[in-house]
């Protein structure tokens, strides 16, 4: 049987060097797991809060769902139509309530528009002739 003499690497030699190799490896293994774990923390906050918001937009894209629906109602079609173009339905009459303030002034711009008076009469009307409003 052969006797097999290795030899071991300069590095090896001495303890002094190989320990000192060693420390080095692993203060940066230690800085690279450091950052590593930095980062993660700093990815599963930010996974946090994304979370949030996506919860945050689903909610409101319901509420803009519902609300869509709820527009596309004949209902609110024909509420809308009512309120924004006047618009009464065949055997249906309308009751319009005014301010009693704004009555006078605006029968007396109707009776000028209806009436064409000249501006002497205009004048006549609004000192000698006011309209009063019984209480």
């Amino acid at each position: 049987m052969k006797h097999f003499n290795l030899k071991r690497p300069a590095i090896f030699k001495s303890s002094k060097s190989f320990s000192y190799f060693l420390i080095f490896v692993l203060v940066f293994a230690l800085i690279f797991l450091g950052r590593a774990f930095s980062q993660r923390i700093k990815l599963e906050k930010e996974e946090v809060s994304l979370e949030e918001k996506i919860a945050k937009i689903k909610l409101e894209n319901e509420d803009l769902s519902s609300e869509a629906k709820k527009m596309a109602t004949e209902y609110f079609l024909e509420k809308q139509a009512r309120l924004k173009f006047g618009l009464k339905k065949p055997d249906e009459k309308i009751i319009v309530i005014v301010d009693p303030k704004n009555v006078g002034e605006k029968l007396n711009q109707e009776n000028i528009l209806e009436n064409k008076l000249n501006n002497f009469k205009i004048w006549w009307n609004y000192f000698i002739k006011p309209e009063k409003v019984e209480k």
